[in-house]
């Protein structure tokens, strides 16, 4: 077996295995007939070179990330416009009513409720807006992962 030297230490990750210089067949090692690297004669001197060379070792091979963006946060992708009742045009009711919208892995919604709204009046169309609205659902170490996500629902007087 021939050992390789490096003209440089290196930290590495973990500690190197040892060398065996047992034979494949389980025999004990005498070593007779082994080269080393300072030298084929066994003595430690200096002699000619083996055909063994110094290498480098490189650094342990670094995974890349197996998707572009690993960590993103759940977001609205397109919004849907509520229809404002007529009884709360009417009446001059206006605000933001704050919707609970539940999604699964995919980015369906499955549930949708009310969080905080400034009226009875607007909910309905909240819910239905946001049930209609595209959302993309979070994703967690590369993985989509079901979330809730509280959507707003703008609705203005004109």
């Amino acid at each position: 077996m021939i050992a390789h030297q490096r003209s440089q230490p290196r930290e590495l990750a973990a500690p190197p295995a040892p060398i065996s210089t047992a034979p494949a067949n389980g025999a004990a090692a005498s070593g007779a007939g082994l080269a080393t690297a300072t030298g084929g004669d066994g003595t430690g001197s200096p002699g000619p070179t083996t055909a063994a060379s110094a290498e480098p070792v490189s650094p342990p091979a670094t995974h890349p990330p197996t998707c572009a963006n690993p960590n993103v946060d759940a977001a609205t992708l397109d919004a849907v416009a509520p229809d404002t009742p007529p009884i709360a045009a009417q009446q001059g009711i206006s605000g933001d009513v704050t919707v609970l919208v539940s999604l699964d892995a995919q980015s369906h919604v499955t549930g949708a409720r009310i969080m905080r709204s400034p009226s009875a009046l607007l909910n309905d169309a909240a819910l239905r807006a946001a049930r209609a609205s595209t959302f993309r659902t979070e994703i967690r170490d590369c993985r989509p992962v079901a979330a809730d996500y509280a959507f707003i629902v703008e609705f203005t007087t004109q």
